[in-house]
Parts: structure tokens; C-alpha cells; sequence
């Protein structure tokens, strides 16, 4: 039996959390309307691990051409693993769907150029999500690459996708 004390307890901790998310929503409204630079705010917060999930929960408040200016931005999150990786993938996915895959290899090259086996994974892992033929190419390029480690995520992808 639950004593009166902890339902107590619980109901102020729900009230708290209440006040809490309505001071949330009246501070993400006051950056929306309020904040003239809010993709370069974005930018840097998605760079600062504490900052980044606050970052990709209202980049939605940026208009389509600010969001496109952060896309290499993404696309370098989604190169590598951490908490907020499936977060930054589907923020990507958010995106009109043709015109990431008009550009996605494009800002997905300085990533890659400089890249080890874990970014051509993540990114290959990402691709398959988006379209098959993506994923083939970045296989078959990164079976090209002289660093083993690469290769031999080229070929795990290569099985996978000839399956």
C-alpha cells in the first residue's frame, strides 16, 4: 500500500514537472520569435554534446534554407556514434527526400576523405535507411579504399546488400 507521504511526493514532483515543460515551451517560443541568429546558435549547440538534443528538438524552428545550411553539420553527426545519432538521423530524414539525395554525397565527402572504418559504417548504416543504390555506391567505395578496416566495411555492406 502506498502511504500518503509518497503520493504526495509524487503529485508535487508532477506539478514541478508541469511548471517545468510550460517554462520550457514559453522559453522555445521566445527563441523562435526572439532569436536572430538561430542557425548559428544551432550550429554551435550541436557541436557541445550537453547542448546537442535541445538543438535537433527545435531545429524544426528553423525555416527549410537555415536547416539546409546545417546539413553538412548533420551529416558529420551522423558519421560517428553517440547518444543522439538516431535523434540527428531522423532530423536528416525530416528533410525533402530528393533533396537529400541530390546532396548528400557531396556533404558527406570531407566526412569520408578523412574517414575511418566508424564513419563509413555509421554513414553506410544511414544510407541503406535512405536508399539502396546510396548504399551500394558508398560500399563499392569504400572497397576501393587502401585502409583495411575500410574495406572490410565495404565488404560486410557489399554481402548485405547483394543478399
Amino acid at each position: 500500500m502506498i502511504d500518503s507521504q509518497s503520493l504526495k511526493q509524487g503529485v508535487e514532483n508532477w506539478k514541478r514537472l508541469i511548471n517545468q515543460q510550460n517554462a520550457y515551451l514559453e522559453t522555445r517560443r521566445n527563441f523562435a520569435t526572439q532569436c536572430i541568429n538561430k542557425a548559428d546558435t544551432i550550429r554551435q549547440a550541436l557541436q557541445n554534446p550537453t547542448e546537442r538534443l535541445t538543438a535537433l528538438e527545435i531545429f524544426e524552428l528553423l525555416d527549410i534554407e537555415e536547416q539546409k545550411a546545417l546539413f553538412s553539420d548533420l551529416i558529420q553527426l551522423a558519421s560517428v556514434g553517440h547518444s543522439d545519432i538516431e535523434l540527428v538521423r531522423q532530423v536528416i530524414l525530416a528533410f525533402p527526400r530528393q533533396w537529400v539525395l541530390e546532396n548528400i554525397e557531396k556533404n558527406a565527402e570531407p566526412v569520408l576523405k578523412q574517414g575511418t572504418d566508424e564513419e563509413y559504417r555509421r554513414l553506410l548504416e544511414f544510407y541503406l535507411d535512405l536508399d539502396k543504390n546510396l548504399a551500394q555506391r558508398l560500399a563499392r567505395q569504400a572497397l576501393e579504399q587502401d585502409d583495411l578496416g575500410i574495406k572490410e566495411v565495404g565488404e560486410d555492406f557489399n554481402t548485405y546488400l547483394n543478399q
